[in-house]
């Protein structure tokens, strides 16, 4: 009994079905080939009206809302139809129905023609809302959109080969209005973020409107165009005022008014090298400028004040370490100790420029440079105890002085030692004297240091004797006096750092 009742209650649905099954079956054997042809007409108005439009440009476009209207009609039959197909393909009458397994079918094909149309309708509604973001100037949403009908029609493109023509002519229409919008903003930001150099003077100027100007920089950013009106600042901010302010006596001021903030530029003395603290303070003030008006993102994360420096932060680095901080390496003791003032205001710079993003961690470091003060200060003793043997070195041989050697016969560690006395040039005192100078600083220093010293006084000695049959040349090759002065002198130094080495 309960087997019985069981099969009774599974036979009432499956009769149901049925039933259902065989409405849906007739309802989609009839509605396909309407649909298909209501499409394919739709298809053909929709091109032909984009052809009137975009292409013999004798229509406006203001009928296009009519198509979308009938595209979202049969966009909804097909949705139902659909459905209506897949419940009729539940049943078992479907295997026996080759109509409905064909009109299945057709639906796919008809859905691509449909979402082709739609497509191209929607690129003609896009354009419409494109030219309203554009007169109420948001920027950033036209330029979203017409990147957005970029993509588009790329796709339409590479899925869609009829009506070539309308696909290429709608293209061009939107790569013309891309190029005519990136035109416009940038001419707009040229306008308000304005560098001019007249004579000795620059001036750079920016809008006070920082929210207008962010939106026309962020759209230009979203296209991927703003590298050209920064890179453009970059480059006249580097040239005409960071590198002045390094190597050249200026003087700076600003000027604010309820359309614009300047700051002005004047060179005042090219032939002078400024101290490195007006370079620092034309520097932080330059820089305090920047950050309080220039003062515009790019996105979330990115700064514009960012993106410059990283077209000049190296460049800056190492402009500042050559052209300014080498010149405050002390020559000497006295000036060495108090070199703590200048790391304290190299800190502070630089602290100031990472605060900005000018600088980034990987930036070359301004303070680690001259904290190493004392390699630096031996570098620059070692380089002018080079510069003054080379000095020496040119003097002429012939101004000769007597001294008193211990000759040798044997060689230098030989005990039978003959006192004599002999000729040498002036300028060999003056070398020893450099060398002795070297070698006593090198005692009292550290190792490092005390290495650089001996090293330098050891390459004036290979220097004199390579360089003095140089410089020299024509006198030693033409008076045999001047070459046995010449060998004295060597003779005389070989003596003398002999017994340097045995004290």
């Amino acid at each position: 009994m309960r087997e019985r009742q069981r099969s009774t209650i599974l036979q009432v649905p499956a009769a149901i079905l049925s039933t259902a099954g065989e409405i849906g079956i007739e309802e989609v054997n009839k509605a396909v080939p309407y649909l298909k042809s209501s499409i394919e007409n739709l298809k053909h108005d929709a091109v032909e009206y984009t052809k009137e439009v975009y292409v013999k440009y004798k229509e406006r476009p203001n009928n296009y809302k009519m198509l979308l209207n009938r595209a979202q009609t049969l966009q909804e039959k097909m949705v139902d139809l659909k459905k209506k197909a897949e419940l009729a393909t539940k049943t078992e009458l479907v295997q026996a129905n080759e109509k409905l397994e064909h009109n299945i079918e057709s639906l796919h094909a008809v859905n691509i023609t449909l979402s082709f149309v739609s497509d191209i309708l929607r690129v003609i509604k896009k354009l419409e809302q494109f030219a309203d973001l554009l007169n109420d100037k948001d920027y950033m949403g036209a330029m979203k959109l017409i990147c957005e009908l970029d993509n588009i029609l790329l796709e339409l493109t590479s899925s869609e080969q009829s009506y070539p023509e309308v696909l290429s002519k709608l293209k061009d229409v939107v790569n013309s209005k891309k190029t005519d919008l990136q035109e416009e903003l940038t001419e707009i930001f040229c306008k308000a973020i304005h560098i001019e150099n007249v004579g000795d003077k620059t001036t750079f100027s920016i809008s006070s409107d920082l929210v207008h100007i962010q939106n026309v920089l962020q759209a230009l950013f979203y296209a991927d165009s703003a590298a050209y009106v920064l890179h453009n600042i970059s480059k006249l901010l580097w040239d005409l005022f960071l590198v002045p302010i390094v190597d050249n006596k200026v003087q700076l001021e600003t000027e604010e008014n309820a359309l614009s903030n300047t700051i002005i530029i004047k060179v005042t003395d090219e032939a002078k090298s400024p101290e490195y603290t007006e370079v620092f303070s034309n520097l932080e003030y330059l820089v305090k400028f920047l950050k309080a008006n220039f003062t515009l993102l790019l996105n979330d994360q990115l700064s514009a004040i960012e993106y410059i420096g990283v077209d000049i932060r190296d460049n800056l680095s190492e402009l500042l370490i050559k052209h300014c901080l080498d010149n405050t390496i002390p020559t000497t003791t006295a000036d060495l100790q108090n070199f703590n003032t200048v790391i304290d205001a190299t800190r502070n710079l630089e602290d100031l420029l990472e605060e900005t993003k000018i600088f980034a961690d990987d930036t070359n470091s301004i303070v680690e440079y001259v904290r190493q003060v004392d390699k630096l200060f031996i570098d620059k003793k070692c380089e002018k105890y080079d510069a003054s043997a080379c000095q020496i070195i040119k003097k002429d041989l012939y101004e000769m002085t007597e001294v008193d050697m211990i000759f040798n016969p044997d060689g230098f560690l030989s005990t039978d030692k003959n006192s004599s006395t002999c000729f040498v040039s002036k300028s060999t005192l003056d070398l020893l004297e450099l060398l002795e100078k070297i070698m006593q600083q090198a005692v009292g220093a550290s190792e490092v240091c005390a290495s650089k010293l001996v090293l330098t006084a050891q390459n004036i000695i290979r220097l004199y004797i390579a360089r003095v049959p140089e410089y020299h040349q024509k006198l030693l090759q033409t008076i045999p006096q001047q070459v046995a002065l010449f060998h004295n002198n060597c003779y005389y130094l070989s003596y003398k750092l002999s017994d340097w080495t045995t004290e």
